[in-house]
């Protein structure tokens, strides 16, 4: 029985859900996801993976580990459409308008210009968790330090469960002496946690390698819808955000 967590996007905004388990059901599951998104058990419908597909969730007893759920997944959560009366060709000719899609998210009618500013430096804890606590930053809007252990969990369940991918030539370590050291409050993180914690919110990072003068980007080739920006000086991160400017 191996603890899971995963992402959850629904017209209540995002959340991690971490209550579960592989062995948990798909029924427990669905339970979760309606408080979640305040949608009715028989009318929830998830989809998972890229491109976003539909899950097979009509079996309440199945467990998650074999409907093919792994760590770290983001699911999104929507509600079935209710059937409607068929129209009459009187309302079938106005066809309503519809506003315009970017990125397959709706977007508003009009959006206003974007305002000048410039890119700061928020500096955060030298703490041996600060790359942990900048995330947390570009994520929340805070400096909050004690955000470092659900990430640590977060990657150590994500290392565990890919043992191909994970492997002491890549780790530096055997894969379960790793995941016991990375949720250690003393140890750094590094590329492998940002690619970890990239997938996981589903955010492009770019790390600004001030050392070496280059950026290395994480999770570029998945077209994530945002972008955010980490500074690493070879030693510490920080977090970098957008103070716009008050131009009339």
């Amino acid at each position: 029985m191996t603890a899971v967590a995963f992402k959850v996007k629904s017209k209540n905004g995002q959340q991690i859900l971490k209550d579960l388990t592989s062995d948990s059901t798909v029924g427990e599951l669905k339970s979760f996801l309606c408080s979640i998104s305040d949608i009715g058990f028989e009318r929830i419908c998830v989809l998972c993976g890229y491109p976003p597909k539909p899950l097979d969730i009509s079996d309440n007893e199945k467990k998650l580990c074999d409907i093919g759920l792994k760590t770290g997944e983001t699911l999104i959560v929507e509600e079935k459409c209710v059937p409607t009366s068929t129209p009459t060709p009187q309302e079938t000719s106005s066809p309503p308008k519809k506003k315009p899609v970017e990125n397959g998210v709706a977007s508003h009618e009009t959006i206003g210009p974007c305002r000048p500013g410039i890119l700061m430096k928020k500096v955060v804890p030298s703490d041996n968790s600060c790359l942990f606590t900048s995330i947390g930053f570009v994520l929340n809007g805070n400096v909050d330090t004690s955000v470092h252990t659900l990430m640590r969990q977060i990657i150590a369940m994500e290392v565990a469960s890919d043992l191909d991918t994970y492997s002491e030539a890549m780790l530096g370590k055997p894969n379960a002496e790793y995941c016991t050291w990375i949720q250690q409050p003393s140890s750094w993180g590094g590329a492998i946690e940002v690619a970890i914690l990239s997938r996981f919110y589903g955010l492009e990072m770019a790390v600004v390698d001030t050392l070496n003068a280059i950026i290395n980007r994480f999770g570029e080739d998945k077209n994530y819808g945002q972008r955010v920006f980490l500074l690493f000086d070879g030693v510490h991160y920080d977090p970098l955000y957008l103070e716009q400017s008050d131009v009339s």
